[in-house]
């Protein structure tokens, strides 16, 4: 038992000061080692922040850090991708019909899937419009991808990450700007950037 305790004790320290240093310097440090630690005592973890009063969508955050640059080299390596995009990013206006793969864009112009799609696709990416995890993880299955772009609101990056984590999946996540139902959304810029990663293709969104 108190060995346990000494271990549980020794490990959220550790944690906690790799966070520190991400939380100070914007700096991510031995990945691999913090993410098992995360995965061993998340719910301790997470009580920890609850009773410090500390935010948790800042350790969302540094999870979603901690799986972008553990997975980065590996990713960089991958040739079959996939992006998925969530179906909040659409118009409110929106007449593209569903699908059993998601929603089928008609590049009306009206939001910013269909510029996304094109670039994503000169990059070499099947691109998915989805309605919810469950697609996501019934297109995985199926698909059977190397590599995996996800974009979405804080909470779903991050299940979806652990998701690949588990699954041995080379991924990069990208965090919605504004979360929300309908005309959410996401920083081109940054998007771009985690679908370059190891492409050599010289593209700019429109």
């Amino acid at each position: 038992g108190l060995l346990w305790l000494d271990f549980l004790f020794i490990c959220i320290a550790t944690f906690s000061i790799f966070f520190y240093i991400y939380k100070k310097y914007r700096k991510i440090l031995l990945p691999g080692l913090v993410l098992k630690i995360l995965h061993l005592f998340e719910s301790q973890i997470e009580t920890a922040f609850k009773v410090l009063r500390m935010d948790l969508k800042d350790l969302a955050l540094y999870t979603i850090e901690l799986y972008n640059e553990y997975f980065r080299r590996a990713f960089e390596k991958t040739q079959k991708r996939i992006l998925f995009l969530p179906q909040c990013l659409r118009s409110a206006k929106c007449l593209a019909p569903a699908t059993p793969n998601g929603i089928k864009c008609l590049k009306c112009g009206r939001c910013k899937i269909a510029s996304i799609i094109d670039c994503a696709k000169k990059l070499g990416y099947d691109v998915y419009v989805v309605t919810g995890g469950t697609m996501v993880r019934r297109l995985i299955s199926k698909l059977k991808p190397e590599g995996i772009v996800g974009v979405g609101c804080l909470y779903e990056v991050k299940e979806g990450l652990k998701l690949c984590y588990m699954n041995k999946i080379p991924a990069q996540g990208v965090v919605l700007l504004k979360d929300g139902c309908i005309e959410t959304d996401v920083d081109l810029l940054e998007l771009f950037e985690a679908l370059s990663l190891g492409r050599h293709i010289s593209t700019r969104y429109q």
